[in-house]
């Protein structure tokens, strides 16, 4: 049987996005309440956990993540810091951890404030 487990984090970050047209808003520094969430697919394995992971073990791993994000500014971490690109780094800075991990699919989505979400997969 398969399932699904999903964690979410918050945390504050500041980008701009300086390929915007002159006048832009967002070509301007500011900042966003983040929230990444992390949604894991995979066997239920004989522990009746998804892949081998358990809640916990996810917030261990973010632990240091969280740390290298909040309050950080994006451009110093990526050259187009749009959220479609922050999920991808979250997805890559994942599979450096966990690409091994029997999951079938992961689903990394990011919240720029709450009404707007970029989401990427593999």
């Amino acid at each position: 049987m398969k399932a699904t487990i999903s964690r979410s984090y918050t945390f504050e970050a500041a980008h701009h996005l300086p390929d915007l047209p002159d006048g832009h808003k967002c070509k301007r520094m500011h900042g966003h309440s983040y929230r990444v969430e992390f949604r894991l697919t995979g066997e239920i394995d004989d522990a009746g956990l998804v892949g081998g992971m358990e809640f916990g073990m996810i917030d261990v791993w973010f632990d240091p993540v969280h740390t290298m994000v909040d309050h950080h500014i994006w451009n110093d971490k990526i050259k187009v810091p749009t959220v479609e690109n922050i999920a991808q780094w979250f997805l890559d800075v994942f599979d450096k951890s966990w690409g091994g991990k029997n999951l079938d699919t992961v689903v990394v989505r990011v919240y720029e404030g709450p009404r707007s979400w970029a989401e990427v997969w593999r």
